[in-house]
């Protein structure tokens, strides 16, 4: 059934999740192999384990200052959804990397269905996807759409160390008067971005601009 689908809608809206749902089953017929970059991207490889933990600064892009620092540990894998705990409270994403429940430095944001924030596959320069989501915040439901696109691989050197990414721009639209412009960069095997910026604009207007940086993280044990 995955293939074909994948066969007749390849860009369809759930392509994404289809696609990881196959290099699961077949990863063991996988050996992974360097790319271009240097990068071994092992689709049998778990982004995420019981026990990861990561702290990230989140600071106002203009002026430096820090908002607020998230930390945040993985405290189940169940069912295909990921649990974590941290100082904001609950966040919930997918083994595959998509958001179901999360939070930015404004608060806490629901999607249903997940959004897929980073490709359920290999990263690949130049693949794209398409989402649509209900988002509800602050009790509030709107109709989000959000359009990716893995746009480069680049080095990234944060205080924390420096770290082999891909760049994944994501442009979202919400009840068509909020626009948000999202940039993550992922290490391939890690579930979280090692950086993001988050500029939020409404009716045209920028409200808010962030930047999000890993200051630490350790892989779990299972």
């Amino acid at each position: 059934d995955f293939y074909a689908y994948l066969e007749k809608y390849p860009n369809g809206r759930v392509s994404e999740q289809a696609t990881f749902a196959l290099e699961q089953l077949a990863k063991a017929r996988i050996t992974a192999q360097k790319d271009k970059n240097g990068i071994v991207q092992d689709a049998g490889q778990k982004r995420y384990r019981v026990g990861d933990e990561y702290v990230i600064s989140m600071r106002d892009t203009k002026s430096g200052k820090e908002i607020k620092k998230h930390t945040t540990r993985v405290e189940k894998i169940e069912n295909g959804l990921v649990y974590w705990a941290g100082n904001f409270g609950e966040e919930i994403t997918t083994e595959d990397g998509a958001s179901k429940v999360g939070f930015a430095a404004d608060g806490k944001y629901e999607y249903d269905p997940p959004v897929p924030i980073q490709p359920g596959d290999a990263f690949q320069v130049g693949k794209r996807w398409i989402s649509e989501s209900i988002q509800t915040f602050r009790g509030k439901q709107s109709k989000r759409i959000d359009s990716a696109k893995v746009v480069g691989f680049e080095e990234v050197t944060l205080p924390s160390g420096k770290y082999p990414t891909f760049k994944v721009a994501i442009e979202v639209s919400v009840n068509n008067d909020i626009r948000v412009n999202n940039v993550f960069w992922f290490e391939p095997g890690w579930g979280k971005p090692v950086k993001r910026t988050r500029v939020l604009f409404r009716n045209g207007v920028e409200l808010l601009n962030e930047t999000y940086e890993l200051v630490s993280r350790k892989r779990g044990a299972g």
